[in-house]
Formats: structure tokens, sequence, C-alpha cells
């Protein structure tokens, strides 16, 4: 191989090797581990969500609603990835025993939810 050669070959495997951990970080799914287990709403204690270690969650109310859901914690938000339909981003905090989510329900107007961890 000639000087140029190599060049250009080390140039083609810095540009693949880039793109490769482009993708590996762009599979990674970020969780707040803070969020794994068990919240029950404070406004309605019927209604409790669980955040699962693998990413997946469910929210239930006493009277057999129920539905699943994928979730990852992108910044300061809750992505919620419910079957079918688009994803949602909710921002959340935690304090102490309190979880704290808001939720936009239209116009800009948002309700924030106060869950306990059970």
């Amino acid at each position: 191989m000639t000087g140029k050669t190599k060049r250009i070959a080390a140039i083609i495997f810095a540009v693949v090797m880039m793109f490769a951990v482009v993708a590996m970080v762009a599979g990674c799914t970020s969780r707040d581990e803070a969020l794994v287990g068990t919240w029950v709403s404070e406004d309605d204690p019927t209604w409790v969500t669980t955040f699962n270690e693998d990413g997946t969650g469910t929210h239930t109310q006493s009277w057999g609603f129920g539905t699943s859901f994928e979730w990852s914690t992108p910044g300061n938000n809750i992505r919620w990835d419910y079957p079918g339909t688009e994803n949602m981003d909710s921002p959340y905090s935690i304090s102490g025993d309190a979880l704290y989510i808001t939720i936009e329900v239209g116009d800009g107007e948002t309700i924030t939810y106060r869950y306990i961890r059970d």
C-alpha cells in the first residue's frame, strides 16, 4: 500500500467507526432507575402506575381498566410508548417518595399529577 492509499483507508475506517458509535448510542435507551416501582395517585388511589426495570410498565385502576406501555427517560421527561400510538413525553420530577408528572391536556394547558411510592 502506498502512503496515499493508507490515508484513504484510515479515513474510511474512521468514518465507519464514527457511524458505528453513533448507531450504538442511538440504540441506547436511558431510564431513570428511581422510577422503577409502583406509584399510587394521590388524587385517586385506585389509579396505580408501575414502572418495571426492563422499560415496560402498566397503568391500572381497581375497576378493571389497564393498559401497558414502554418507557424511557430522555432528559427530564418520561417517554410513554403505548402500543399503536405515538410516543408522548411528560416532564417529571421525584422528591422523596413523591413523583410529579405533568401532562399537556391541550392548548398549552397542563395538569400535574402527584403519585406516592407504594
